[in-house]
């Protein structure tokens, strides 16, 4: 085949039941869906559905309300239940008003799309609760404006011509007429987010249950369409040219504290904080029009222990934001002094806050609920560039088709586990992979340096954006990687079936991203984003591997034990008076007595599997743990 890679916006339900044959070999981007599968993914703060709400309504998606499962949904005090397919999110929008926003596509709360044929129709919809319109006086009513931002595509798919994006009004015959609409297809002009405001004059939207809704109009097969809404704003006493608003907006969560990742291994952090900590920084909007001094604040706190690291206190920004403006904003390096790097793990929620002079302009509107972001990036036993909400998928349908990730551990560590977000697709569902370990992906002679191959099965992750941990194991015997330097982890295509892996549009790791599907090793920078793949280095599997004195010994007493694994010669070189192996039930399999200098022992008639060795000398016993191969 042709050795350009092509990338392509298709829709995974047409490749659930295309003919094998007619699939031609590939490698893909593939709109998901990234809301529920489950029915206990439901809404947690209800209301009646007779609930009538007043004047004013607003909503800038910067609350969502989370399922116990982790969902984040439009809050139903504002919103019917029959909104509930809609995706409120921060990845799929670039550049919004304000941080969050309700994104439309061809996909249901449960991630079936609304129908198998190839057909565009109504899919995604965001309905208001009844709000009483009779009780605004008969003189205002002249004054009552509906004002929204909305945006195509976004980091989601193109809207096709056809497709659309609609507002419409319920009136008092309960008649939903449209009053915005707009198409898809490549005459529209911007990307960017657009505002638009209309008044509502007619008479017929004036009664005690008036409703409005967007309603998208989109391919049905699958998470086609994408347009994304923000800002969302219906009031009297407004006027047409009442477009900007006594509010400051963060409009994304904070970039990580780390420098190309958001998840470092802390024994690598460690060794070299410097070679890791980055600028955490977020973006604001000014959506008046007019100079408004902000401060802002940044903190890192510890998940665990709620210890906080002030990166910065009321800081002024400089110069004075101007109407309308957007502005990065940038916290002062983190001092890692102040960490207990000594912890096991450091979970480290970063904060950023602004200090605008927003107020509660209604009871029901509070300018300063989009004034916070927080994010959390982690120390623990894994790297990832991701950051964990997958906004598509990668995904290769040849037979041996390959993709691989670099890592570099500058430290040496033993690799573990590989984990890995499967989208919960049909064509997910068991697919045969071959996990790879690679130390290069071409020597001097062009040939793959591999460590470790290991069969196994595809398996969705059962709650929103879970990644699946798959142990290197090898006939269920552990046969993990010692790995230092530059490391490449990934898998084999192990049939044409389409294998979708989650894809973070919102972080670049497109330089360490490397695919093969036709005998060769490439890249794309066309493929911006970050593969949810981590390598992970279990410290209580590696702690396991590791002579652990059970009594406080003097050094005199230490053994050395190696090779560690071993393929069935062992050698012990020290003193002792007894040494023992066991196998993990406590059963004797082996004895020596008055070991002194170097001994060896043959493992070779036992299975592979973990061992024990103890030794005794002087009454002070040790344990070894040893893995025959």
């Amino acid at each position: 085949m042709n050795r350009a890679v092509s990338f392509l916006l298709v829709a995974f339900t047409v490749f659930s039941w295309l003919p094998v044959q007619a699939q031609q070999p590939d490698i893909r981007l593939v709109p998901l869906s990234s809301l529920p599968t489950s029915d206990q993914a439901r809404f947690q703060r209800t209301e009646a559905l007779d609930t009538v709400l007043n004047l004013p309504f607003w909503d800038d998606f910067s609350q969502p309300i989370i399922t116990e499962l982790g969902f984040p949904i439009p809050d139903t005090l504002k919103w019917l239940p029959s909104s509930l397919n809609t995706r409120i999110n921060s990845g799929l929008p670039i550049i919004p008003p304000t941080v969050g926003v309700a994104s439309f596509d061809g996909i249901q709360l449960d991630g079936i799309p609304y129908s198998t044929g190839e057909v565009d129709d109504a899919s995604d919809s965001l309905v208001s609760r009844p709000i009483n319109m009779a009780v605004v006086p008969e003189a205002n009513r002249n004054s009552v404006y509906f004002s929204f931002y909305w945006q195509r595509q976004g980091n989601g798919e193109f809207p096709d011509a056809g497709d659309s994006l609609r507002l419409q009004f319920l009136t008092s015959e309960n008649e939903w007429n449209t009053v915005w609409l707009r198409d898809g297809g490549d005459s529209l002009a911007t990307e960017e987010f657009v505002q638009e405001i209309f008044p509502i004059f007619n008479t017929a939207y004036f009664h005690e249950r008036f409703q409005f809704r967007f309603q998208a109009y989109s391919r049905l097969t699958g998470a086609y369409d994408t347009w994304n809404i923000d800002y969302v704003y219906l009031n009297q006493n407004r006027s047409e040219s009442n477009t900007a608003y006594l509010d400051r907006a963060l409009t994304r969560p904070p970039s990580s504290l780390f420098e190309g990742y958001t998840a470092v291994p802390i024994e690598q952090f460690r060794t070299d904080p410097d070679r890791y900590l980055g600028i955490t920084s977020v973006e604001f909007f000014n959506l008046n029009v007019q100079l408004q001094p902000v401060r802002y604040s940044a903190i890192v706190r510890d998940a665990a222990t709620n210890q906080e690291v002030v990166l910065n206190d009321s800081t002024a920004v400089s110069p004075v934001p101007i109407g309308l403006e957007r502005r990065t904003i940038s916290a002062n390096p983190l001092d890692v002094s102040q960490l207990d790097l000594s912890a096991d793990s450091l979970y480290l929620e970063t904060e950023f806050s602004i200090i605008a002079g927003d107020t509660i302009f209604d009871e029901t509107i509070d300018y300063r609920v989009n004034d916070t972001t927080r994010a959390v990036f982690v120390l623990d036993e894994w790297f990832a560039y991701d950051d964990g909400d997958a906004e598509f998928g990668v995904e290769v349908n040849q037979q041996g088709g390959k993709v691989a990730y670099q890592f570099v551990a500058p430290e040496p560590a033993l690799l573990t586990h590989i984990d890995i977000h499967f989208p919960p697709l049909n064509q997910n569902q068991r697919v045969p992979i071959q996990l790879i370990v690679w130390r290069q992906l071409a020597d001097t002679l062009g040939e793959e340096i591999i460590l470790r191959e290991v069969n196994v099965s595809t398996i969705p992750g059962a709650t929103y954006n879970e990644f699946t941990s798959y142990e290197l194991l090898v006939d269920n015997v552990p046969f993990y990687v010692d790995v230092q330097d530059t490391f490449y982890i990934g898998y084999e295509q192990q049939s044409d079936q389409f294998v979708a892996v989650g894809f973070d549009k919102n972080t670049d790791a497109s330089d360490k991203t490397f695919f093969n599907i036709d005998g060769t090793w490439t890249q794309n920078p066309d493929l911006r984003g970050s593969l949810m793949i981590r390598p992970r280095f279990d410290r209580d599997q590696a702690d396991f591997l590791t002579p652990v004195p059970t009594v406080p010994t003097e050094k005199s007493n230490e053994l050395k034990i190696y090779p560690n694994p071993t393929n069935g010669l062992v050698w012990v070189e020290g003193q002792c008076d007894q040494l023992v192996v066991l196998d993990l039930y406590g059963q004797q399999l082996l004895e020596q007595q008055n070991i002194n200098g170097k001994s060896s022992l043959d493992l070779s008639a036992f299975p592979p599997g973990l061992y024990i060795i103890k030794t005794n000398k002087k009454g002070s016993v040790s344990s070894h743990k040893i893995l025959l191969r």
